[in-house]
C-alpha cells in the first residue's frame, strides 16, 4: 500500500503520524494524498 509507505517514512523519521489519520485512511474515510497533507502540516 502506497500510504504505508508514506506513513513508516514518517515513523522511520520520528514523526508518528497521530493514529486517527492511520485509522481513517485504513478505513478509507479520506485518501492517502489527504493523508498525507495532514501529516506534512506538523
Amino acid at each position: 500500500m502506497e500510504w504505508f509507505d508514506k506513513i513508516q517514512g514518517y515513523y522511520d523519521a520520528g514523526l508518528w503520524p497521530p493514529e486517527w489519520v492511520i485509522e481513517a485512511v485504513a478505513k478509507e474515510k479520506i485518501t492517502a494524498e489527504q493523508a498525507d497533507m495532514i501529516l506534512s502540516s506538523k
